[in-house]
């Protein structure tokens, strides 16, 4: 499963593969971000937040 080996690179400090398991979740990482904020642009903040490497 491609995941499973990209989450052990990403536990042994991959950031490529930890970027690549984000992107693979951001709309829902976006979504949660917005249920908490209440604010689109608010919400886009966080999300960089979460996503700057």
């Amino acid at each position: 499963m491609e995941a499973a080996r990209l989450i052990k690179k990403a536990k042994r400090g991959d950031k490529d593969a930890l970027l690549h398991l984000i992107m693979a979740e951001k709309n829902a990482y976006y979504r949660l971000a917005l249920t908490y904020m209440k604010n689109p642009h608010d919400a886009i903040n966080k999300y960089y937040v979460l996503t700057h490497l």
